[in-house]
């Protein structure tokens, strides 16, 4: 009998611990969620280091070789070379991009802050949080003044940074 209501209480345990049950981010709740919570607290920690001076910051500008527009690139880290944050900026003859790059403590991809904007005075704002695993748990962009532009709309992890160091030097 004993050892029926042990395999119960493991079952339980191992029911509510499965991701499955896990809250579902959406629309509505993914300002409060706890993963995207811990995402927010990394970028902020990050932003206020660099506030406060406590990261080194290298810039560089490089031309693209396909299209040969201009690329800025700035790598913010700290002193054991460990990044931060790393920004790519670019802009064609219609629009312009920031992808603002956070990462973890570990060197691993958090958070991704993408800025835009168009000739025709629109400006959108595109975020995508990555979980401690590696994972694309939310991703949602907003159109923050204009008319609208035909921005790219959802990006693969496979098309993000995750190697700063690698990508700066290139």
């Amino acid at each position: 009998m004993k050892a029926k209501k042990i395999k119960y209480v493991l079952l339980i345990l191992i029911l509510i611990s499965t991701p499955a049950l896990a809250e579902i981010i959406s629309k509505k709740n993914w300002m409060n969620n706890p993963s995207i919570i811990e995402i927010r607290n990394i970028y902020n920690l990050i932003e206020n280091s660099i506030k406060a001076n406590k990261l080194n910051i290298q810039t560089k500008e490089i031309e693209d070789e396909e299209t040969n527009l201009p690329i800025e690139k700035t790598v913010i880290y700290e002193k054991k070379s460990n990044v931060r944050k790393y920004i790519v900026s670019v802009g064609s003859d219609d629009s312009a991009l920031s992808f603002n790059y956070y990462y973890d403590s570990m060197s691993n991809l958090r958070f991704v802050f993408i800025t835009g904007g168009a000739v025709n005075g629109t400006y959108m704002e595109h975020r995508i949080y990555i979980d401690g695993k590696g994972n694309k748990i939310w991703e949602i962009q907003k159109i923050t003044k204009g008319p609208g532009y035909p921005f790219k709309q959802n990006y693969e992890l496979q098309d993000l940074v995750h190697e700063p160091w690698a990508d700066f030097n290139k």
